[in-house]
């Protein structure tokens, strides 16, 4: 009897001590990856909108809006390659633009060399708050000389048109889009009233019809093939985003049903024709656009997709990712859900490092945070990169990782004056 409870006894004692040094196993696993500051610099002064676009070469192009004066905006564009910035170089200036901190210029490389490079920026069509063109000009020199500017969309609506993603294509660029050619067209009396945007700066259409997503593909010539739309009815001003994926492209964002339930859809474009699903049912009903879209990335057949979200009124960032294209997904892997503000991006690394930033409200502080996924798992979370401020002339952060280092560009809002900054992150 003593020597059966003594065996007994070490049994559990053994057990716990096994229990025990795998815990300690999965901590150090857990804390083998982590992210630090290498570098900051401000790029410019009185400027905003940054954005980013990493080349098939490895090369990265930055863009911002730089502020000339009270009527007049440049599109500003730099290379950076091995840890150097090169000189601004001047992609388009005007006096009509519509400079917003959510929607934001962009530039995309349509060819392999990096020397034909298309960028788009937005343009006042009427005399509406939200009434702007989508203008696109496309170099064959690498942005020294460009070709007379185009209106990307054809539709001659004085309406909003943005909220655009440009990626590269084989055969010169792919351009996906929210388009208002509708909202100026009035409900009929059978069809639920829009309620009005709330106050994050939603971009209100009162009783009209829905947004759509649209999409196309430009040559080096730009023109259009395959104009064709999406999604007739999404939120009205949360980012697109979109990748190339081995079967074709595909692009995320924000759906809105009649019910006004908001949560994040995917459309895949094949066999000549769209199809889209639920990235995951969280069920936000909401009666306007929260301002907050969805980020995607792809690298070796696996999709990763980061979304806010405030389902049950419980603010959360989501990942979810797939491997057959973005078809299914794994469960979602709850990224915070500790006071997060969302503004979120994603990049993935050639080790399969999956990168999640986003904006989190931490006590008296606002700060922009990373997570560092692996293999499902969270490896590093919930790391702060720096602090940023709470009005939405900050921004939305954006991310790349560019040799084995994460780059991120960001609007700096200090003392009522605007700047972009290039960070530089190790991740180790």
């Amino acid at each position: 009897m003593i020597r059966t409870r003594y065996l007994a006894l070490m049994n559990k004692y053994l057990l716990s001590i096994f229990s025990f040094l795998l815990l300690v196993g999965c901590e150090d696993t857990s804390q083998k990856v982590s992210v630090a500051l290498i570098s900051s610099e401000i790029l410019c002064n009185n400027c905003q909108s940054p954005n980013l676009h990493l080349q098939s070469d490895g090369r990265l192009l930055v863009s911002y809006v730089q502020v000339e004066n009270d009527s007049t905006d440049q599109l500003i564009m730099h290379r950076y390659s091995e840890g150097t910035i090169s000189d601004p170089a001047l992609i388009s200036t005007g006096s009509n633009w519509f400079v917003n901190w959510a929607d934001i210029p962009s530039i995309v490389s349509m060819d392999k060399s990096g020397s034909q490079i298309m960028a788009h920026w937005l343009q006042m069509s009427a005399e509406g708050t939200y009434d702007y063109d989508v203008v696109c000009a496309i170099s064959k020199d690498g942005m020294r000389t460009s070709e007379r500017p185009f209106v990307l969309h054809d539709d001659g609506v004085a309406a909003e048109h943005g909220f655009v993603t440009m990626i590269s294509d084989k055969n010169g660029a792919f351009v996906t889009w929210l388009d208002g050619r509708n909202t100026k067209t009035p409900l009929s009396d059978v069809v639920v009233d829009q309620a009005t945007e709330h106050d994050q700066g939603g971009h209100g259409h009162g009783g009209t019809m829905p947004m759509t997503l649209r999409a196309s593909w430009i040559d080096e010539n730009g023109k259009k093939t395959n104009d064709s739309e999406i999604d007739n009815r999404v939120c009205d001003c949360c980012q697109t985003d979109a990748v190339m994926t081995d079967s074709g492209p595909v692009v995320v964002y924000r759906d809105r049903s009649d019910e006004e339930i908001r949560d994040i859809s995917i459309a895949k474009y094949k066999d000549g024709k769209w199809t889209s699903n639920k990235v995951y049912d969280d069920n936000w009903k909401i009666a306007g656009c929260p301002v907050n879209g969805p980020a995607v990335a792809y690298d070796n057949s696996l999709l990763a997709v980061a979304w806010y979200t405030e389902m049950n009124g419980s603010p959360k960032v989501y990942l979810a990712t797939s491997k057959d294209d973005g078809d299914t997904f794994d469960q979602p892997i709850l990224i915070d859900g500790v006071k997060p503000l969302g503004r979120v991006d994603v990049t993935i690394s050639e080790e399969n490092q999956i990168v999640v930033t986003w904006v989190n409200t931490e006590k008296e502080s606002i700060n922009i945070k990373a997570t560092v996924i692996k293999d499902g798992l969270i490896a590093a979370g919930g790391i702060t990169l720096m602090e940023t401020a709470s009005s939405r002339s900050s921004g939305f952060p954006i991310i790349e990782i560019v040799d084995n280092n994460l780059v991120m560009v960001r609007t700096l809002s200090k003392n009522e004056t605007l700047s972009v900054e290039l960070s530089k992150f190790e991740i180790q």
